[in-house]
């Protein structure tokens, strides 16, 4: 159930994201977002899904490892 409430968060927050920053975005970057959204959402809702305790060694390296797969 936590899972499904985090997903929905993170729907939530790009969905408004996307709908509030259309209007300052060059021309192109709407489109491309649009044409992508069910991945970005993918991949914000995989890393938001991640535990992230400080205290767990563990868990952080994963979420350090899911963040240089992503930026790589």
């Amino acid at each position: 159930m936590r899972q499904i409430v985090r997903s929905g968060a993170a729907l939530a927050a790009a969905v408004f994201v996307g709908t509030t920053m259309a209007q300052a975005q060059p021309v192109g970057v709407t489109e491309w977002r649009a044409a992508h959204e069910r991945a970005i959402v993918e991949e914000l809702v995989g890393l938001v899904s991640l535990p992230n305790v400080a205290g767990n060694d563990a868990d952080m390296r994963k979420n350090a490892d899911h963040l240089s797969a992503l930026f790589t």
